[in-house]
């Protein structure tokens, strides 16, 4: 099968690849940043706890169910992490999107268009998800922390391209349960992540991406 590939897409649309807009009540929009005094000491706390456990994962493994534009568009996979950089999501079928990182190129496989897009790492709204170490704490980072009956939310903000990403861990474990970006034209992106297993042997070969020449 040949494949016709497109790097220059929009990084908008990598975006939709990603992922599909979260529900309106779950999308919260970050306040103007703030300095670490101006935050609680609830939330410093929260903040500094779920930053150790974060960073404490070097590897994660689990399946991902994504919700489409419209609440009765679900598609789930299986998903695969290691910092820094990699990252691989198989679609369960009828879906035919396979998304791989090795680290430096992120791959949009696309069986059923038979196309390839291709970005760098650091241009796609993942990259913080995935960097060596990720510091929810950074002034320069973070936009808020915002703590629910269940949920600890951290918001954080890309400076090179004016996205958010914001992370929601349990709120007793502090595990990682669901990721949404938000990108400068207010497109809101989500992912919930369930069946983890952290900081397990992952395979190399997960996340081989298929440049051209190989």
């Amino acid at each position: 099968m040949s494949f016709a590939v497109r790097p220059g897409l929009a990084l908008a649309a990598l975006a939709l690849a990603l992922a599909a807009p979260v529900l309106a009540q779950n999308a919260p929009l970050p306040r103007e940043r703030p300095v670490m005094g101006q935050f609680t000491q609830e939330q410093l706390t929260a903040l500094n706890t779920a930053n150790q456990v974060y960073n404490s994962i070097r590897t994660m493994r689990g399946e991902f169910l994504q919700i489409g534009p419209q609440r009765d568009q679900l598609t789930e996979g299986v998903f695969y992490i290691a910092r820094p950089g990699r990252v691989r999501f198989e679609y369960y079928p009828p879906s035919q999107l396979l998304i791989v990182s090795n680290g430096n190129t992120l791959e949009i496989r696309n069986d059923a268009t038979r196309t390839v897009d291709r970005y760098p790492l650091q241009r796609t709204p993942l990259a913080p998800l995935l960097a060596t170490n990720t510091d929810l704490t950074a002034e320069a980072n973070i936009r808020d922390v915002m703590i629910e009956a269940d949920t600890v939310a951290v918001v954080l903000t890309r400076s090179d391209d004016g996205s958010w990403l914001t992370l929601y861990f349990d709120r007793v474990t502090y595990e990682l349960r669901q990721w949404v970006t938000l990108d400068a034209q207010g497109n809101s992106i989500t992912f919930v992540i369930y069946n983890l297993a952290v900081n397990q042997p992952v395979e190399d070969r997960l996340f081989e991406v298929i440049l051209p020449g190989d």
